[in-house]
């Protein structure tokens, strides 16, 4: 299986980008060091290829962005209180970050962001805020 990085590049960035976070810079220029737009998604399992991670990240993102559209129409205060950049930056953070760190041999440790910076984008990018 081939994967067209340089679409699904784009489009992970597009997304990133549309939060309009602070550090949220930074956090691309650290994804970009740890290779994690050429990282596979597993070692052994599903999109075990060369940009399978940012696929996969896609994947997660956009099934919990389709959850988060389907329980505003049963709870309409719920953008209020969880806003869509909030559904993206998390989904990220459990899809993207810490499988790329553990997939790339000079990245971080999967259970650590490599600076203060990422941990304080972390917390602020929790669901809520």
């Amino acid at each position: 299986m081939d994967i067209d990085i340089t679409v699904y590049k784009q489009e992970f960035l597009d997304l990133l980008r549309s939060c309009k976070r602070d550090g949220i810079d930074d956090v691309i220029n650290d994804l970009e060091e740890w290779g994690f737009f050429d990282a596979p998604a597993s070692a052994g399992h599903h999109l075990n290829v060369k940009g399978g991670l940012v696929l996969h990240s896609l994947n997660t993102c956009k099934a919990a962005l389709k959850v988060w559209e389907g329980m505003k129409q049963l709870e309409p205060t719920l953008e209020r209180e969880v806003p869509r950049d909030s559904v993206i930056l998390a989904s990220r953070s459990c899809a993207g970050p810490r499988k790329s760190s553990c997939s790339h041999p000079t990245g971080p440790c999967a259970n650590e962001w490599p600076t203060s910076r990422h941990r304080s984008f972390r917390v602020h990018c929790t669901i809520g805020e």
